[in-house]
């Protein structure tokens, strides 16, 4: 009896929270799971494996009236193939819930800030790749904790904001987009999610399986990307 509750409690954990390092968190409010990570960019832009600090990339951003190609670059001594060598954004924070939306801040080039700056993102359609890489404590391995497929997701871009931090020498741009799919039956879409290394979920990103938690959702997320915003000025 005793074991069959300890293995019981640790499902409902899985369930409600997932082990990410730092300020993160996924909760479960009886619809669908809510990640929030955020992520260090100073480890994104030098990644040092002796450091647990999770962060992430933004590979590519495409639409038929941009393209925000990979133009950082990305300096570290780890093995090759485990981390990208130039990224188009580097990830300071992503929301993310099952019940379709995504939105995410990250510093951009200069370059690329003025091309997001100049074109009217918002209601377009956009197709992105990203990879958010966590440490497994218990195993010692770098992983993925969410990402796309090779082929990415596509979506429309409901608010965008290029943002100006002019803190003098270390002055830089960030780039605030939220994005819903474009639900469909056909040409699906998926990423992956993990809790660790060995335990990688496969969700779908457009898939027609809309319920009323997609509903109750839309007014609680309203003010997610403002909040984010608020938080980018701050820091």
């Amino acid at each position: 009896m005793i074991l069959l509750f300890l293995y019981t409690a640790y499902f409902l954990s899985l369930g409600l929270c997932f082990p990410f390092i730092g300020n993160s968190y996924s909760q479960h409010d009886g619809c669908t799971d809510i990640v929030h990570q955020e992520l260090s960019v100073i480890q994104g832009m030098r990644p040092d494996t002796k450091h647990n600090m999770a962060f992430g990339y933004i590979n590519s951003i495409q639409s038929p009236l941009i393209q925000v190609g990979p133009d950082i670059s990305i300096r570290h001594q780890s093995p090759a193939n485990l981390f990208p060598t130039e990224a188009s954004v580097i990830l300071n924070e992503i929301i993310y819930n099952q019940d379709k939306s995504l939105i995410i801040r990250g510093r951009v080039s200069q370059l690329n800030a003025e091309r997001l700056s100049r074109v009217p993102v918002e209601g377009s359609i956009v197709s992105l790749k990203f990879d958010i890489f966590k440490y497994d404590k218990s195993r010692r391995i770098w992983y993925k904790s969410l990402s796309t497929t090779q082929h990415g997701i596509s979506g429309e871009v409901i608010k965008a904001k290029v943002i100006y931090q002019l803190n003098g020498r270390s002055s830089h741009q960030e780039i605030v987009m939220e994005i819903v799919p474009l639900v469909t039956a056909e040409n699906l879409e998926y990423l992956y999610l993990a809790t660790s290394s060995d335990n990688i979920r496969k969700v779908s990103w457009n898939g027609p399986n809309l319920t009323e938690c997609h509903k109750q959702h839309k007014l609680q997320k309203k003010n997610k990307f403002n909040e984010m915003i608020d938080s980018s000025i701050l820091i």
